[in-house]
């Protein structure tokens, strides 16, 4: 018994012996702080390759690459942390009387519970001063008014600099609300440009980054606060023919980016009346040419894209005998409204071909078994370049019809593509559009400014209709659901928002958002309902 319980008394003893880690309690949050660092902050003169920094608990990096921050840039710059300290070692030397300013962000994180140090950065100097200017400011992107997260923002001394191949000489990123700082900066001018930066190369890449700039060169002689930039995604490079394929009876020309609009015309006296069209996308023209296989067909074509840049070129197209694969002519439907308080019709078809014929006749509305609204060719209207059928008429309401039960009828051989092949009859579904199943929206404007567009958009920011503004705008059969108001200041007067050119430093026009007491954009609406807005722009 004695061995018993001496042996039960040594366990006891050795399991209050062990050592593990305390349960329950509350979570730490006090992010760590740096005991001290190598170089100090604001050191002058610094001579070393290595800087150390030295924190009050153990530590640990997180994405140190993309969170820290180092400008000028040290390329060979290598990340280790050793229990508490925290290691950047470059194999390269640094510039002569430069200073360098490192902002770690959220990279620095104590073991843990991975809080980070909190608006930790470090200064130094390789010469006798440190410069000590700083600028704060905010990057939006301009079609959506929304905040741009982790974009590079960028500052550039040189004239000749291309921001599609230089890196900047200072740069920071911005944070979730899209604000950024940079700080320990030289007095001097710069220009400033922000951009996605995707690929960490500190160099935009204009075909799928967005961006923005401002045109003139800041000055920086003090602190300066509240720059603002506006970032859209804009195609800068200039128009090239990148392929033309012959794909038998006809030819496929293919860009190197959309365009908003054509001309293509034929130099041969033989084949004037060439037919063409964008293709699937608008950086694709299908065109038909009528001579033989056996001869070729000079073209020009003249196109421009969003940013005003133009291409003026001319080339060969030629029939062959291997016949691509054509499908029969499809007809889809894209839109079929019918609104009861005005009794207007209007519809959006696509074809997956040209035109040669469209037979009015075959096309109407049929409400009931009885009564069939026609359709004159005045009421019909295609857009060749885009394929696009548009069926549009007003016409007298007959209470005696139910008209939430028409529907719309392609008859046989209404559309007849170019190859000869026809359509067959199809019954396509209307939308019956009434005020009781729709809203209205009625927004006042106190001041007027000129040459000022208001648009309004559903939830996913795609235009609905716009309006040159005036003292009331009333917009009726809204669908019970979101939209958002936006203003452009339509500075050439042509109506639609102009994206600029960065090419020759032109700014895109200014876009402004209605914005409610809550601070959103959006504005709910119920059917039934007529919801009424001031916006004081």
């Amino acid at each position: 018994m004695r061995t018993l319980f001496g042996i039960i008394c040594f366990g006891i003893m050795c399991s209050c012996a062990n050592i593990g880690s305390p349960s329950g309690g509350p979570r730490d949050t006090i992010p760590p702080s740096l005991i001290k660092s190598s170089p100090k902050q604001g050191q002058k003169n610094f001579k070393g390759n290595e800087i150390a920094l030295e924190f009050d608990e153990l530590m640990k990096l997180k994405n140190p690459k993309e969170e820290i921050i180092i400008t000028p840039d040290i390329k060979t710059a290598k990340f280790s942390a050793k229990k508490s300290t925290v290691l950047i070692d470059f194999d390269e030397k640094l510039f002569d009387s430069t200073t360098y300013s490192i902002s770690f962000r959220e990279a620095l994180q104590d073991l843990n519970e991975g809080n980070p140090a909190e608006d930790l950065t470090l200064a130094f100097s390789t010469g006798n001063e440190i410069d000590s200017l700083l600028i704060r400011g905010n990057v939006q992107l301009l079609l959506k008014g929304v905040p741009c997260d982790k974009y590079t923002v960028a500052l550039y001394q040189s004239d000749t600099f291309d921001i599609f191949k230089h890196q900047p000489l200072y740069f920071t990123r911005t944070n979730k609300t899209g604000d950024f700082k940079m700080q320990n900066l030289k007095a001097g001018e710069y220009f400033i440009y922000t951009f996605e930066d995707k690929n960490k190369n500190l160099v935009l890449e204009s075909k799928n980054e967005k961006f923005g700039f401002k045109p003139e060169k800041i000055s920086i002689q003090a602190d300066k606060d509240s720059i603002e930039l506006k970032a859209i995604a804009l195609d800068a490079r200039p128009i090239t023919i990148a392929g033309i394929r012959s794909l038998g009876h006809f030819t496929k020309v293919r860009l190197n980016k959309n365009l908003t609009a054509y001309t293509l015309t034929s130099l041969d006296t033989l084949d004037k009346k060439i037919r063409h069209c964008f293709s699937a996308t608008q950086a694709e023209i299908d065109i038909f040419p009528n001579r033989p296989t056996t001869d070729s067909t000079l073209i020009k074509l003249t196109g421009v894209d969003s940013l005003n840049q133009t291409i003026d070129s001319t080339f060969y197209i030629k029939q062959t005998t291997a016949r691509s694969l054509k499908e029969k002519i499809k007809v889809t439907l894209a839109k079929a409204e019918l609104t009861d308080d005005s009794h207007k019709f209007y519809a959006e078809l696509n074809t997956s071909e040209l035109l040669s014929n469209i037979l009015p006749d075959s096309i109407y509305i049929f409400p009931d078994t009885i009564t069939q609204i026609p359709f004159s060719r005045e009421n019909i209207r295609f857009d060749t370049l885009r394929r696009k059928i548009f069926i549009e008429k007003t016409f007298q309401k007959k209470d005696s019809i139910k008209w939430n039960k028409a529907k719309f009828i392609l008859g046989g051989m209404a559309f007849t593509s170019i190859h000869g092949d026809s359509t067959k009859k199809s019954t396509l579904p209307i939308s019956y559009i009434t005020a009781e199943e729709t809203a209205t929206l009625i927004v006042e404007f106190p001041t007027v400014i000129p040459d000022m567009v208001i648009e309004i958009l559903d939830e996913g920011y795609k235009p609905i209709a716009s309006f040159p503004q005036a003292k009331i705008i009333t917009i009726k059969n809204l669908s019970p659901t979101s939209f958002i108001l936006r203003a452009i200041s339509d500075d050439n007067k042509n109506g639609v928002w102009d994206p600029g050119n960065p090419n020759k430093k032109i700014l895109p026009e200014n876009i402004s958002f209605y914005i409610n007491q809550e601070g959103k954009k959006q504005i709910p609406l119920r059917a039934n309902w007529e919801v009424n807005i001031k916006w004081n722009l």
